[in-house]
């Protein structure tokens, strides 16, 4: 998952008990150490239980830390600052357990042969269940440093997709003809 914190391109990425998050500013991309990373400050905590997750140092612009995920909905909160950025809140859902999947991707040539999918291997999938019958398909390109997001019908078409990168977020809506 993506967003932003004031002008702070935040990432995050649920596994098993751990929770990573990755920040990036838009003067540089500190997975390529174009440019020094500022001082980073930032704080998580679990909705609904109260509990702060402690994070700890993994990299530039990367933090992990242990999180004991219930059953069901949870939202996770975090307040991030930079020095000589204007920082902010962002609060993510995360819905444990997560059915993961390998071969739910369309497979539309055009689809797949374009940017950014086109670059092997196939990722896993985060499928989440979504109102009319559509699903929210969750994961990364960590080659091309992108978090993708594609929710699709019934039918696996696109109907929306949402790529984030550390200078970018792009949203795309899809409508198809009955």
């Amino acid at each position: 998952m993506g967003g932003l914190a004031g002008q702070i391109a935040v990432g995050v990425a649920a596994s098993e008990n751990q929770r990573e998050v990755r920040l990036h500013t838009p003067d540089g991309d500190t997975a390529t150490n174009d440019t020094s990373p500022p001082a980073f400050d930032l704080t998580a905590k679990l909705i609904g239980r109260d509990e702060t997750v402690v994070l700890r140092p993994c990299g530039r612009g990367c933090f992990v830390g242990p999180v004991a995920w219930t059953a069901g909905l949870e939202h996770i909160e975090l307040r991030v600052g930079a020095t000589g950025w204007h920082g902010g809140m962002v609060s993510f859902p995360i819905r444990r357990a997560p059915h993961i999947s390998r071969d739910v991707l369309i497979d539309g040539p055009e689809f797949v042969d374009s940017d950014p999918y086109a670059g092997p291997p196939d990722p896993d999938v985060v499928v989440e269940p979504r109102p009319g019958g559509h699903r929210l398909l969750t994961f990364g390109l960590p080659a091309e440093g992108i978090h993708v997001e594609l929710e699709v019908d019934a039918s696996y078409r696109i109907v929306r997709e949402t790529l984030v990168d550390p200078n970018h977020l792009a949203n795309r809506t899809f409508t198809y003809r009955r």
